[in-house]
């Protein structure tokens, strides 16, 4: 496989590996959080599904006002809508039948935000996460809820689905109220009989991330792409998985045209490194200046443990295709551009 593929040759690369057309052709989706990278790159990928293959899909897609410029009809097309508003105040036209809700909305899982703006997360999350399933209950659609691995606990293993049921209060406050969201979800599972998937993501990895994300896996590769060594402010002894993006969408697209009404964790556990072997493999691979590290590893590598268990979702029929070190060449050469 060539591993510098451009946007387009991921796009088929994932339709070579699930071929959503004809559930999708005909439906109108609603989705929410279109401007993050992540979720930008599923929409993204669907734009070009239905001008590719002439789906006649329509979208309407929510942004905060005044937050991006609203692009035109030339770049996406006059089948995608853009809707400034508050997410818990949607109010759409009755005779507009929506078929699939996706809500992806939530800010970025960063502390500082989490001090200055907590209310922000509990509102896409919480309000609004009500307030779209009762459009879903009225339309009869089907409704995704983009969650988070951070609703599970820290711990030694790999971590199954119903780990969330544990006595704990979450990894964190952004944890809990993605949590929140998930119980709303399952009360419209079992009070109203609605078809909705909850999606948990594992360190999710793609082009189009801010180089400011804060995540480690990110500012490797920058500072590889700046021809900077690369620095630990710990040991590195963290273990994680890593997920390349279009590895991602073809989870959704298992989880939309198969997945039962439950929880579903996302993420490559085939493509598990500590955080030191990581920056140490972007190094080899990027040809970098060397890895620093300010805290010698005490050998404890157990100690922070956050990969996924995927069964719930390889029975579905899904299976990462690109690995670490592909993962790794691709964002090198998204950056380096």
């Amino acid at each position: 496989m060539d591993q510098t593929l451009c946007r387009t040759e991921e796009y088929k690369e994932i339709i070579s590996t699930i071929n959503p057309c004809a559930y999708l052709f005909g439906k109108r989706i609603l989705c929410t959080g279109g401007t993050g990278f992540l979720f930008r790159y599923f929409l993204e990928f669907l734009f070009w599904l239905n001008r590719q293959y002439h789906l006649e899909m329509s979208f309407l897609v929510t942004c905060r006002k005044n937050s991006i410029k609203i692009p035109d009809d030339k770049t996406y097309g006059s089948d995608v809508t853009w809707l400034e508003c508050d997410l818990a105040n949607i109010v759409l036209d009755p005779q507009s039948h929506v078929d699939i809700i996706i809500h992806a909305a939530s800010p970025a899982n960063k502390n500082e935000l989490l001090k200055t703006d907590a209310y922000g997360v509990i509102h896409p999350n919480v309000i609004a996460t009500q307030h779209l399933l009762e459009i879903a209950r009225l339309a009869r659609a089907q409704f995704l809820y983009i969650s988070s691995g951070e609703v599970y606990p820290k711990m030694l293993e790999p971590i199954a689905e119903d780990a969330v049921l544990k006595s704990h209060p979450g990894r964190n406050y952004y944890g809990i109220c993605k949590r929140m969201g998930e119980l709303i979800c399952e009360h419209y599972i079992t009070a109203c009989s609605l078809n909705v998937q909850i999606v948990r993501p594992f360190s999710i990895f793609g082009p189009g991330e801010s180089r400011n994300s804060g995540r480690y896996f990110v500012e490797f590769i920058s500072r590889i792409a700046s021809h900077q060594p690369i620095e630990l402010q710990s040991d590195g002894s963290q273990i994680r998985s890593h997920c390349y993006v279009s590895d991602f969408v073809t989870a959704l697209l298992h989880i939309l045209l198969y997945g039962e009404s439950t929880a579903y964790n996302v993420g490559n556990d085939d493509s598990i490194l500590s955080i030191k072997a990581c920056a140490e493999r972007i190094n080899s691979l990027g040809a970098g200046l060397g890895v620093i590290c300010h805290k010698p590893t005490d050998g404890n590598l157990l100690e922070d443990c956050y990969i996924p268990d995927t069964t719930k979702l390889r029975m579905l029929g899904w299976h990462p295709v690109v690995g670490i070190d592909d993962c790794i060449i691709r964002l090198l050469r998204s950056y380096k551009e």
